[in-house]
């Protein structure tokens, strides 16, 4: 065998290693974070405003409606944040209306599961509605229902994070007040983020 042909040999093995790696991780981010179609006409239920999204943004379907949030991602214990708002000033600072923590304890491309705040196991999530300056009603993880965070993009060099992600979430039994924001359960899917990670 010549060294040309050899040369061809390689880089035809190289194309299909890559390609096998790549729908190996399609096939982990299909079987993790999974398209769900609307079932539910309910629609006695608020969609705020996405704000500024200076350093990422997030999207999903909240219930059966397009839902939009401001990104924010920190270093250390890895936080993602996503809010909105009440009002679509630039300046919103004080008119947050939700607020979602994940905190993935062990960083890493693939697939997370997420239980309940306080969770020692698994990374956990967090779910809150606001209203001025009070909580007016928390949300945990509904541990009943698929939980999960895919991230496709980690770099620490450049700062950068996204993902998929998808969760349900039923009210706390010590924070059922605010008759004025939603139903007992929420479901968040087809969710995906992109956002800087901040030191």
């Amino acid at each position: 065998m010549n060294s040309k042909a050899i040369i061809v040999l390689i880089i035809s093995m190289c194309a299909l290693l890559i390609q096998c790696r790549k729908e190996n991780a399609d096939s982990k981010q299909e079987s993790c974070v999974t398209e769900e179609q609307i079932t539910s006409d309910f629609d006695k239920f608020y969609i705020y405003y996405p704000g500024p999204q200076k350093n990422g943004y997030a999207k999903a379907i909240k219930i059966n409606k397009e839902w939009k949030a401001s990104a924010i991602i920190w270093n250390g214990i890895l936080t993602i944040k996503f809010e909105t708002f009440t009002t679509e000033e630039e300046e919103n600072r004080g008119f947050e209306s939700e607020i979602v923590y994940i905190n993935v304890l062990t960083p890493k491309i693939g697939c997370t599961e997420l239980g309940n705040r306080k969770a020692e196991v698994i990374s956990e999530i967090f779910f809150t509605a606001v209203k001025g300056d009070t909580n007016q009603n928390i949300y945990i993880a509904d541990t009943l229902k698929s939980n999960k965070l895919y991230i496709d993009t980690l770099d620490f060099v450049n700062n950068r994070i996204s993902g998929k992600f998808m969760f349900s979430a039923k009210k706390a039994s010590y924070s059922l007040g605010g008759p004025w924001y939603n139903l007992d359960e929420l479901r968040f899917f087809n969710g995906e983020f992109h956002s800087n990670i901040i030191d």
